[in-house]
C-alpha cells in the first residue's frame, strides 16, 4: 500500500484519460507492479536490468518521437509519469526505456501499429 493514497501500488492505472482530453501515463520499475516487461517484439526483460533509466512515452500522438515526451520521476511510490494533451481518437504507443521499446505493463489493451505491424499498447481518447 502507498503511504499517500492507502491503495495498493499495482492499482494505479495507465493511461489515465481525463475529461479535458489530457492523458497521464504511468510507468514503474517496481517488481510488484510487473516483475518483467514485455517488449514490442515479445521479448521479456527483467526489471532489475534497469538502473536509473530514461523513460519516454512514444506514440501516434507525438509522431513516434522517442525524445519528445520524457516521463518525470520516480515519485515516492516508484512511478514515472507525464500528463499530455492528446487529440481525440484511437492511439497506439509504447514506453522507451534506455533504448528498449516496452509495452505498458499497466494497460492490457494491445494492437498493431498500422504502418509497421509492431505490437503496441493502445488507448482511445474521448473528450466530453
Amino acid at each position: 500500500m502507498t503511504a499517500t493514497t492507502g491503495r495498493a501500488i499495482h492499482e494505479r492505472q495507465s493511461p489515465q484519460i481525463h475529461a479535458d482530453g489530457t492523458v497521464t501515463f504511468y510507468f514503474s520499475l517496481n517488481p510488484r507492479v510487473a516483475p518483467t516487461l514485455e517488449t514490442v517484439d515479445a521479448r521479456q526483460l527483467r526489471i532489475s536490468s534497469f538502473n536509473e533509466p530514461r523513460v519516454s512515452v512514444v506514440g501516434t500522438f507525438n509522431g513516434w518521437d522517442p525524445y519528445m515526451n520524457r516521463l518525470r520521476g520516480p515519485d515516492t511510490d516508484g512511478f514515472y509519469s507525464i500528463r499530455l494533451s492528446v487529440p481525440r481518437g484511437p492511439h497506439y504507443y509504447y514506453f522507451m526505456i534506455d533504448g528498449q521499446r516496452v509495452l505498458d505493463p499497466l494497460n492490457s489493451l494491445r494492437g498493431r501499429d498500422l504502418q509497421t505491424g509492431t505490437l503496441v499498447s493502445r488507448m482511445t481518447v474521448e473528450r466530453r
